[in-house]
């Protein structure tokens, strides 16, 4: 009806805000001062199918313009104004988010549209661009750079200021060249996309040992964790794609291994499929073309890897996240992860972390959740013992295998165990009940290995090093009648030491007393700082342990509870140079 102003579209919830181009094809909205009278029948409120599930864009893999001979842009380039350099000046900024807009003054008759938004690795990115559909309007555009919080970094705003009073009939579709120079061309070798993330190491104080399903990782029982912070113990993975990319390629810390392994295999095809199944969602996709391109991927880790640190969790998680950023995936990557290693899904939330088992055949509901932040518990402090930086003699996958096969604890455990202790660790997390949590953590430590000496033929991940840190520990607390100390082993022999920060420092001189440092020193405590503590004569009477002989500690990572996976912003965190290979060791 003529002169009738256009409904409020309801606000997007704050913690998935809506991008711009999920506003109707035939009504959209102008973004500049009151609502202005629609010459058509006013729009509901609702969205279009498509755009509730359509990612940000600022996840999307950029897609190569077309360019002329002078390195312009073909197409309707005609109807847009010459190309701005981007430049990071504030004057040239507007921040483009839908709760917070400022905007330049408008001429007579005009109006703005935001029509798309992408991820610029740096400054010296100059944009080329052009629009594709509504040709027949005079268009202008105008690009603004914000830093958006939760972003890859820089985001490129596509402002199109529109002087004609028709109505839209099809949103444009943007596509953005970067890399190459203002009046030049983009190489072929230069990658589509480049992502640099890292991921954390989750200990599990409810283990998870054995699988119902081979295929799709699924346990036998649930099992909760707590995430470790990245300042001391991360995985850091590049995964680059490029057209010019012949076939898909991994490096982990510096070798590169075989990228037809089942387990890695398996992560690539299902973050494809979901890359495949979300911009299927959303028909006419320009960035499809990046799913056709090959990888490759680089891997290192800051703590010795398949050692029983949970190395390979931290890893998968890592491949995950990164994947899923250089693919614009942004569903649960729960399944992606568990593929690679059944515990990554745990190190893709920060904090305290629940796998659900889940009951479907398919997997579906096998998911992690976060029961609790990396905030709730700050006085948590976690002290990793060192004991070899080896790699175990019997694998994890083959060690679960045996376990499920040959030894009727595991199923006890799964079936009458596991579910109270878990209802009872929750409670013991959420409470910040830290005896019943330490009692817990070691009780369950204890029954994981004893499935593996009840498994046939028998597996021992615990060393004589180990033993003497867990009659440490047990010592320790019955000198303070209290449980001060707790010990949990993975399929390893170091040993996790959960404790508060009111006793950190009295148990390191502990540790320092029973287990003498090697010749490395200072190099014996690594990451959060300890004070130094004296050890009474009543706390070294009572542990009642001559001293072993020198290293069988090899050093002490202190850390805490951390945050989950997290972007690296900065180009020269990448792993992989240019031409998609590793970069040379400084």
């Amino acid at each position: 009806m003529e002169g009738t102003a256009r409904p409020a579209l309801p606000p997007a919830p704050h913690s998935a805000p809506r991008p711009p181009h999920s506003l109707p094809h035939s009504a959209p909205r102008p973004l500049d001062g009151p609502r202005r009278a629609s010459h058509t029948a006013p729009q509901t409120a609702s969205r279009t199918p498509h755009s509730a599930s359509r990612p940000p864009h600022s996840c999307r893999t950029p897609r190569i313009a077309p360019a002329d001979s002078r390195g312009a842009p073909k197409g309707n380039s005609a109807h847009l104004a010459a190309p701005r350099p981007w430049s990071p000046d504030a004057n040239a900024m507007h921040l483009r988010t839908p709760r917070l807009r400022r905007h330049h003054p408008l001429r007579p008759g005009e109006h703005t549209q935001e029509v798309g938004r992408t991820h610029v690795r740096g400054p010296s990115s100059d944009p080329v661009h052009w629009l594709r559909g509504n040709a027949c309007a005079r268009l202008a555009a105008d690009w603004s750079a914000s830093e958006l919080p939760g972003s890859h970094g820089p985001i490129l705003w596509q402002r199109v200021r529109r002087q004609s009073p028709l109505g839209w009939d099809r949103r444009p579709q943007v596509a953005v060249e970067l890399g190459a120079p203002r009046g030049g061309t983009m190489a072929s070798e230069q990658p589509l996309a480049a992502v640099t993330c890292t991921a954390p190491v989750n200990i599990a104080v409810i283990k998870y040992w054995g699988k119902r399903d081979e295929e799709l990782v699924l346990p036998i029982n649930s099992s909760l964790s707590v995430t470790l912070h990245q300042d001391q113990l991360k995985t850091t993975t590049t995964a680059v794609i490029s057209k010019d990319f012949t076939e898909d390629r991994i490096w982990l810390n510096g070798r590169e291994e075989d990228v037809g392994q089942p387990r890695l295999q398996a992560c690539l095809r299902e973050i494809r499929r979901l890359a495949r199944k979300r911009r299927n969602a959303w028909d006419g996709d320009p960035l499809s073309s990046s799913l056709s391109c090959k990888v490759h991927v680089a891997s290192v880790n800051n703590f010795p890897t398949a050692a029983g640190l949970a190395s390979s969790a931290a890893g998968y998680a890592c491949l995950a996240y990164t994947l899923a950023r250089v693919y614009g995936v942004e569903s649960d990557l729960s399944e992606v992860a568990r593929r690679g290693s059944g515990s990554a899904c745990r190190s893709l939330y920060g904090g305290f972390v629940e796998w659900q088992m889940g009951e479907q055949t398919d997997g579906k509901d096998s998911v992690a959740r976060q029961v609790a932040p990396e905030s709730h518990w700050p006085e948590l402090r976690v002290l990793i013992l060192v004991v070899s930086a080896e790699k175990k003699l019997t694998g994890s996958t083959v060690g679960m295998r045996a376990s499920v096969e040959t030894s009727p604890l595991l199923q006890f455990r799964a079936e009458s165990v596991v579910p109270a202790r878990m209802a009872e660790m929750t409670r013991c997390i959420r409470e910040r009940d830290f005896p019943g949590f330490a009692q817990l953590t070691m009780k369950d430590s204890n029954q994981f290995h004893a499935t593996c000496l009840d498994t046939f033929p028998p597996i021992s991940y615990l060393n004589a090093v180990s033993w003497r840190i867990i009659h440490l520990v047990h010592r320790f607390n019955a000198h303070h009648g209290d449980t001060k100390v707790a010990y949990t082993f993975d399929a390893g022999p170091n040993a996790v030491i959960f404790t508060l920060d009111d006793t950190v420092a009295e148990f390191v001189a502990a540790v320092k007393h029973s287990f003498p440092p090697d010749s490395n020193g200072d190099a014996f405590l690594k990451g959060l700082q300890v004070r130094p503590a004296p050890l009474s004569a009543e706390l070294q009477a009572a542990l009642a342990m001559e001293p072993t002989t020198p290293g069988g500690v090899k050093y002490i990572i202190a850390t805490q509870v951390g945050p989950g996976p997290q972007i690296l912003d900065n180009p020269s965190a990448h792993l992989l140079g240019p031409d998609g290979l590793p970069k040379p060791a400084a």
